[in-house]
């Protein structure tokens, strides 16, 4: 199976993953708002360093994807911290659409393990 690099990474270096195939579990985009995830990137590019890309990359005009697969390839130490940050806030939307994941996250905090 191919993914696209940033999220190989991202899944490469964790120890839980949730899969859920009965559907789709929530949509992100209506959890989070139309731009939480394109506006959280934009604050992590903004508050480092400039380095030189297309003003759409830095903004997120495109959308989070192509600027995380912009990151991904061209500057891969942004994309590691962009893809913790884009993945917390889809974590914790998540956990407040789903009743079962709320009860489980305090308990994996408990036990030490990040959830």
């Amino acid at each position: 199976m191919r993914v696209r690099p940033h999220v190989a990474a991202a899944v490469g270096r964790a120890r839980h993953v949730l899969l859920d195939f009965d559907g789709v579990m929530f949509n992100v985009q209506d959890a989070l708002g139309p731009w939480a995830r394109e506006e959280a990137v934009t604050e992590l590019l903004t508050n480092r360093p400039h380095r030189p890309r297309p003003v759409a990359v830095t903004l997120g005009w495109d959308g989070v994807h192509p600027t995380m697969a912009f990151l991904a390839e061209r500057e891969p130490d942004y994309a590691v911290e962009a893809e913790v940050i884009v993945s917390r806030l889809e974590v914790d939307a998540g956990v407040d659409r789903r009743p079962g994941v709320r009860t489980a996250r305090p308990a994996c905090r408990v036990r030490g393990n990040r959830p």
